[in-house]
């Protein structure tokens, strides 16, 4: 591997790693006004808009066949999501925040049991090879990267159980649009700016790290 780009995986794994610290440190204050939090922990104002994204997605929870996550979990295949600012809350329930955050292409996709999302500030048409690039990633990073549950939701799950798809291939794409440059994007999946792509394993649909990705 390059030495440039392992040591910016590396940056880009220990920034998740300190954002999910921030989200736990957020969930004992609620109960526990008192906590104190770890001296090299992130603060909320350290965050860019995207990690506020990140972070706030983990809060999500999702049921099969409910959202992008649910959907993806119980189909098996891709579900991949362009402009999803303005994509309808019946099938993206998290399109203000992904728009307070630039976000414009989601993909939820099932892996190992679970769901992964990701999401991108970059116009992204339908490809599977990154799909599989993402895949390759992660097992070279090993497995235990993700956290061990899954993510997203409030107090009542959304019924997302109906999505306007149009299937190509294996995969299910929703108001798919194409972009010029999808070399650059395959690059930023490396996981040093997002997260650039936000990354979420949505595993038997509790609580997990973020479609994400994964409401979405």
């Amino acid at each position: 591997a390059h030495p440039h780009r392992t040591k910016a995986d590396k940056i880009g794994l220990q920034r998740s790693e300190q954002l999910r610290e921030l989200y736990k440190f957020l969930l004992v204050g609620e109960a526990d006004p008192l906590a104190k939090r770890p001296s090299a922990s992130l603060s909320p104002e350290d965050l860019s808009d995207s990690e506020w994204y990140y972070l706030v997605c983990m809060s999500f929870v999702f049921y099969p066949n409910q959202s992008l996550p649910g959907k993806a979990l119980e189909t098996g295949e891709t579900v991949w999501l362009c402009n999803a600012q303005q994509a309808d809350s019946k099938f993206f329930s998290r399109s203000l925040l992904a728009k307070s955050a630039s976000i414009q292409t989601v993909v939820c996709f099932p892996y190992l049991g679970g769901v992964i999302e990701i999401g991108t500030t970059e116009l992204v048409s339908e490809d599977p090879n990154l799909i599989q690039h993402v895949k390759a990633c992660f097992l070279e990073i090993s497995k235990p990267t993700c956290s061990d549950k899954s993510s997203s939701a409030h107090d009542k799950p959304h019924d997302d159980n109906k999505y306007p798809t149009c299937p190509k291939g294996d995969h299910e794409v929703l108001d798919k649009m194409p972009m010029e440059n999808s070399c650059s994007f395959a690059e930023e999946l490396k996981f040093d700016e997002y997260p650039g792509w936000e990354l979420q394993d949505d595993d038997n649909n509790e609580d997990c790290d973020m479609d994400g990705f994964s409401d979405g």
